[in-house]
């Protein structure tokens, strides 16, 4: 309920194009990789955001991904491509940006691992909402995850949450 509350309180944010030093309006000029965002924040200026939240194994660049990174980047394309989204900066460490997206009513970082494309990592977040999305992906066998599929141990966990 309290994270609906903040995504509420964002998405208010976002559509009220009042910001603080931290959250912009921006258009995706490239998508790197489905977890590394250049976005334009006007015709001049772009910034390139890490996704916070994602354990990033074996990531691929868009333009030569397979497989689930492939997916992930189409899905990226889909979310994002010719909209207007909201960017949460989190975190600047040197040139390296990292944050989220707000897209409608949706954050990207939560969408990705909702659907399977990425596991959170529990050593940079410890985000309620990213955690109830990888377990939803994994009970139903999403992405990653479905090599799981047909396991006693996993339908055994997820049928007693």
């Amino acid at each position: 309920m309290r994270n609906r509350i903040l995504l509420s309180l964002a998405l208010c944010l976002v559509s009220q194009a009042t910001f603080g030093a931290s959250s912009y309006v921006g258009k995706v000029k490239r998508i790197v990789s489905p977890t590394i965002i250049e976005v334009s924040l006007s015709d001049e200026e772009f910034i390139t955001l890490n996704i916070l939240g994602l354990k990033k194994n074996g990531e691929q660049h868009c333009g030569e991904a397979k497989g689930v990174n492939g997916t992930a980047c189409n899905a990226m394309k889909a979310w994002l491509d010719g909209k207007n989204f909201g960017v949460i900066i989190e975190k600047v460490d040197g040139k390296a940006m990292y944050g989220d997206i707000v897209v409608g009513d949706k954050l990207i970082s939560q969408e990705i691992v909702r659907h399977g494309y990425y596991a959170v990592d529990s050593t940079k977040s410890m985000s309620h909402y990213l955690f109830q999305a990888e377990l939803e992906a994994y009970c139903n066998y999403r992405g990653i995850h479905a090599v799981n599929k047909g396991m006693h141990e996993v339908a055994k966990k997820c049928a007693r949450r």
